[in-house]
């Protein structure tokens, strides 16, 4: 059985500065990781896969029921996310993965 970093997840929250990637939300309160391609399905445990939704918008969207339906959806909400953060996507398939990770860190730093 496969097991969710929860470190990882832990740190794209604070990453994503516990904000909605909905750019429609009106709530942003207790906001999750979800995983785009299920994790129960078989989805990457991959910050490529995460996008930060507040549970009023993770639940009422039927992410985990209708996911195939809403996976575009999705990543563009958490492309448009991250670019405004930062700049760049957190991919770790990407070449300069390490680099943006480095300005992620770097930045976030207490």
């Amino acid at each position: 059985m496969r097991n969710r970093n929860q470190n990882k997840m832990k740190l794209y929250k604070f990453f994503t500065e516990g904000t909605c990637a909905h750019p429609d939300c009106t709530s942003g309160v207790g906001v999750e990781v979800h995983h785009i391609l299920p994790f129960s399905q078989g989805g990457p445990d991959q910050y490529w896969n995460y996008v930060s939704l507040c549970r009023k918008c993770h639940m009422k969207n039927r992410f985990h029921s209708q996911h195939k339906e809403n996976d575009v959806e999705l990543y563009t909400w958490k492309s448009m996310q991250e670019l405004r953060l930062w700049g760049f996507n957190l991919d770790e398939q990407s070449d300069d993965y390490y680099e943006n990770l480095k300005i992620l860190l770097l930045k976030y730093r207490s």
